[in-house]
């Protein structure tokens, strides 16, 4: 009995010690890591990418052309960090481009981010935009965007549903489709009338081809390929408003054909605006390629990289316009101080790896030279009952990077204005706030001049007044002194239809020749210099054959009632080059003539100091509305970069259509009577009149 009550003791013994033991361990056991989670704030998308996406419209015609797409991605929950968006355009449908005049040209807007790049793989638009923000951060895609005068996207030719495939990763480039990509119904397109317009103004040329040599190298990694220059050469210290034009050409090696590409990196000095894809920006820069394809182009810091396929060796070229003001930016602001300013350029023929070229081009940033160079301060001996006459007999001389102006010396003239404007639109700037003064003259017998030195601009516009006691008088009519850029591509056309200013120093073919090359020898730049004849609807045509210049030395005809324009043809070693045109403008009444059995097409100077921005504006100045073409039916302007025209024209019951393009001093433009008119006489207005 007591052994079996000892058992028992000892068993309950046991039995209370263990639990004192186990509540003990409990208590003071560290707890594991997954009590207390660690959260990682960066979340990687395993197999979803976030945010939603609409388009609009929803609804388009089987095989229709000219439709524009607009996706809106809105982001989720999360702030992105160097993060990635991708549409993939469906199968059927025009290929997305950077060129502003392909169908599948596109655009990109960010809100509630940045925007830092943008690249083309087949059917795929790829985007980068760093810190979008969550659930608010909106990015905008215009695909078939005609703002630059594309045609719009070409729709699948079979009907059904179109899914644009919307993927994405927050937080680098391997993406994930969202939830729900967006759709389009494809239908039957509905029975319209269809309009047949026929180019005939394309050129038919036969390129003069020099012989190509074969060219051995022995690549040297640590060495980019190619070379580059940059325009112009010196800009001031501090300066804003510059616009550079970098022009890269390709070295021995083609680059990667697409889906491949090559790699252009160019480095910005320090003190110059950042580059930037936003057109509103200072430092915004756009990229063009002659020979090969622009798949995209993105910003790092200080530089700006641009990815082309296809470039062809030795001819194949990159055309960067950094401080680009087409889009409205004011344009770069240069270093404050002065020195040599170079601008790194690096290559890579296929990839990314890219190493700089042999010599990076640079420009002299010099001391900023006061812009008043005569500055006088007259006394008045009486007040005069009225202003000056506004001055006459404006005429300009060009001599390197200086223009010499000269006018009448009016009466009652105390001293003259000097105004300048620059950029294509400068001349539509409100005289005389949009206007910058330059110098004061004071009069000299008979005749008045000044010369003006400038090394920057493309575009330079001056105009004249008179000041005495009572005012200043309206400004005289305008000179010009414009830099046109031409460039020679490989395998394809390469024609220019340009205009003239109405009074300039070129009489004759012949001048126009001299003055481009210097000597009718040899030819390095030009080979033929056409002038168009719209009553047998041709050109007559002068050129270089074996030794010499043979053909019709035909007279320059712009400022009179004919005003055509002229053709130029240029060689296979022309490779880039410029030509400075100056000169002034006068009212000029042209004369339409339709006629009968054969094409209409009119080939017309435009003075460089005309009021017209765009196609519309002529419309409207001949017709008075854009719903009738009682006297014009058709309108177009040569884009020599495609070879092609673009065209606005009329259709019955809607009104003027298609490509309403923009207009810059040197474009010509083809008018075509409309069919119920026999003639007609149109003067294109110009500045101060």
């Amino acid at each position: 009995m007591n052994i079996k009550i000892k058992k028992i003791k000892f068993i309950i013994f046991i039995f209370i010690f263990s639990l004192f033991f186990y509540t003990l361990h409990s208590q003071t056991e560290t707890p594991t890591p997954t009590e207390t989670p660690t959260i990682t704030p960066t979340r990687t998308p395993i197999s979803q990418g976030v945010g939603s996406a609409v388009i609009n419209p929803t609804r388009v015609a089987a095989g229709t052309i000219g439709n524009t797409m607009t996706i809106t991605f809105t982001n989720g929950p999360d702030t992105w960090g160097n993060g990635t968006l991708k549409v993939i355009i469906p199968a059927g449908w025009s290929a997305p481009s950077l060129s502003g005049l392909n169908p599948g040209y596109y655009t990109v807007s960010v809100v509630g981010g940045s925007y830092v790049g943008t690249m083309v793989n087949g059917q795929t638009i790829i985007i980068y935009v760093n810190n979008l923000q969550a659930n608010t951060g909106t990015v905008t895609i215009v695909y078939g965007s005609k703002a630059l005068g594309g045609p719009g996207a070409t729709s699948q030719s079979g009907t059904g549903t179109a899914i644009f495939i919307i993927e994405n990763n927050p937080v680098g480039t391997n993406t994930y489709e969202i939830a729900s990509s967006p759709q389009v119904d494809v239908v039957m397109p509905t029975p319209t009338v269809t309009f047949t317009f026929t180019n005939t103004i394309t050129p038919t040329i036969t390129p003069t081809r020099t012989v190509t040599p074969t060219v051995t190298i022995t690549n040297t990694p640590e060495t980019g390929e190619g070379s580059a220059a940059i325009f112009p050469s010196s800009v001031m210290a501090g300066g804003t408003g510059n616009t550079l034009r970098i022009e890269y050409t390709a070295g021995p090696s083609n680059w990667a054909s697409a889906p491949g590409y090559g790699t252009l990196r160019i480095t910005i000095p320090s003190g110059w605006s950042q580059p930037s894809i936003s057109g509103t920006s200072p430092g915004y820069f756009t990229a063009d390629s002659y020979g090969g394809t622009v798949n995209g182009y993105i910003t790092i810091g200080y530089d700006m990289v641009i990815y082309v396929s296809g470039l062809p060796a030795s001819t194949g070229k990159i055309i960067v316009t950094y401080g680009d003001k087409s889009a409205g930016g004011p344009g770069a602001t240069a270093q404050s101080n002065t020195g040599t300013a170079y601008f790194i350029i690096k290559s890579a023929i296929s990839g990314t790896n890219v190493n700089e070229i042999q010599n990076s081009p640079f420009i002299l940033v010099a001391v900023a030279t006061p812009t008043v160079t005569r500055t006088i301060t007259p006394t008045y001996t009486h007040t005069p009952d009225s202003t000056p006459v506004r001055p006459s007999g404006l005429t300009s001389t060009l001599s390197g990077n200086s223009i010499t102006l000269q006018w009448n010396t009016g009466l009652l003239t105390d001293y003259y204005r000097v105004y300048i404007a620059t950029g294509p639109t400068g001349k539509l700037n409100p005289f005389p706030t949009g206007w910058q003064m330059v110098a004061t003259v004071l009069p000299t017998p008979t005749i008045t001049s000044f010369t003006h030195v400038d090394t920057i601009n493309d575009y330079v516009f001056y105009v004249i007044s008179g000041v005495n006691g009572a005012g200043q008088s309206k400004p005289s009519t305008v000179a010009s002194k414009i830099r046109q850029i031409l460039s020679y591509t490989g395998n394809r056309t390469n024609a220019y239809i340009l205009s003239l200013p109405y009074v300039s120093k070129f009489s004759k073919a012949s001048d126009i020749v001299m003055d481009i090359e210097g000597t009718t020898a040899t030819v390095t730049k030009i080979n033929r210099v056409g002038l168009w004849h719209p009553n047998v609807q041709a050109f007559s045509m002068y050129n270089y054959v074996v030794d010499n210049w043979y053909g019709i030395n035909w007279n320059v005809d712009a400022g009179t009632s004919s005003s055509n324009a002229i053709y130029i043809n240029l060689t296979a070693t022309a490779g880039t080059f410029t030509w400075v045109i100056n000169g002034t403008d006068k009212n000029a009444a042209l004369v339409f003539n339709r006629n009968t059995g054969i094409s209409n097409e009119n080939l017309r100077h435009l003075p460089y100091s005309s009021i017209y921005k765009k196609a519309s504006d002529i419309v409207m100045d001949i017709e008075g509305t854009l719903t009738t073409n009682a006297k014009i039916s058709k309108i177009g302007k040569w884009h020599p970069d495609v070879q092609a025209y673009s065209f606005y024209y009329f259709v019955s019951g809607t009104g003027w259509v298609g490509i309403d393009f923009d207009l810059k001093p040197g474009d010509a433009v083809n008018i075509f009577p409309s069919s119920t008119v026999t003639s007609f006489t149109w003067t294109p207005k110009i500045f101060g009149e």
